[in-house]
């Protein structure tokens, strides 16, 4: 037999796709069967079909076979299903569908997203839609934004290390603070990260913590903040998971005419409001929105071309912002 066989039946299997004999997006047949058909041994098969994976023509999903890829002149219909008001660039090649939760709230919709080459699935806060997501694993495409969930490939920001980064950074500046991290009580799935990245660094320092928990409304949090005991000499130090908790912060400084940087030490997270808001501009990370879209659009494209398998979540570093706090 040739030593270049595999090469002939690459061949001839890539002439049976451009002809339609195999449909793209439909499984390829059985080895075994392609195996008897060529005689040829299993192992030949096997090395024809990861030639033409890596040439693009053939993708592999976890535990149901390998695929006929789509075409690179043919037009990606992805769906991007976000809560959010989102304008997605423009990509040679993709169509964009765009979908919301509440169009997505029948079950019987999952038959819809089905049709689509692939999904881009952006921060499912709900509950019912976490539950959804594993649905598609294995069915379609599947990139999910700004969360992340085992056996999917997510892109991320790294809300975790830029928690830690900050907290770590201003503890060996100020040794001798005390860190409170100030948590809201109807926080997100997401305020985990954060935590945890506050926590990485307290526990790196050796240093103890408090975590506090403040209500949703403003009358509220500034009540709590008045009555906390904070037992611990300046500067006390203060990492809030949002900026949701900063106007009673201000408020609750400014009454106790405290000076930022030397008797106080404040950080948040999504803050884009200047200083005409809060008066001093206020240490935070905003997230990378269009380096974390670009990320996941990269992904999605060479999940559906097959160039690619579920990786480890990739995260994205925030946009740091140095103010007064």
């Amino acid at each position: 037999m040739s030593r270049n066989r595999y090469l002939e039946i690459s061949r001839q299997i890539s002439d049976r796709i451009n002809r339609k004999v195999y449909v793209v997006g439909e499984p390829l047949p059985p080895r075994q069967q392609l195996a008897s058909e060529f005689k040829v041994a299993r192992a030949t098969i096997d090395r024809c079909i990861e030639h033409l994976m890596t040439s693009g023509l053939l993708f592999s999903r976890n535990g149901s076979g390998t695929y006929v890829s789509i075409s690179e002149s043919r037009i990606s219909q992805i769906a991007f299903i976000s809560n959010e008001n989102i304008r997605l660039p423009r990509r040679s090649g993709i169509r964009w569908h765009y979908f919301d939760y509440e169009e997505l709230k029948d079950k019987s919709s999952r038959d819809k997203l089905l049709k689509f080459d692939g999904l881009i699935w952006s921060r499912p806060e709900e509950q019912e839609m976490n539950e959804w997501i594993p649905f598609f694993i294995n069915k379609l495409p599947l990139v999910l934004v700004n969360r992340t969930m085992p056996e999917i490939t997510c892109v991320s920001t790294d809300y975790r290390g830029a928690y830690r980064e900050i907290t770590l950074e201003r503890l060996k500046q100020y040794p001798e603070c005390r860190p409170f991290f100030l948590k809201l009580e109807s926080a997100p799935a997401v305020s985990r990260y954060r935590e945890s990245g506050f926590i990485d660094a307290c526990r790196d320092s050796g240093c103890f913590y408090d975590l506090v928990y403040l209500p949703d409304d403003f009358a509220g949090k500034f009540e709590v903040l008045n009555k906390y005991d904070w037992g611990h000499k300046f500067p006390l130090l203060l990492v809030s998971d949002s900026f949701l908790n900063t106007g009673a912060v201000m408020k609750w400084v400014g009454n106790k005419a405290w000076k930022w940087k030397k008797d106080i030490l404040y950080s948040d997270f999504d803050n884009i409001l200047n200083d005409s808001v809060w008066g001093v501009k206020v240490t935070s990370y905003i997230p990378n929105d269009s380096k974390v879209i670009s990320t996941a659009i990269d992904k999605i494209s060479n999940l559906i071309k097959g160039n690619a398998v579920a990786p480890e979540p990739l995260l994205i570093a925030p946009e740091r912002r140095n103010g007064d706090t």
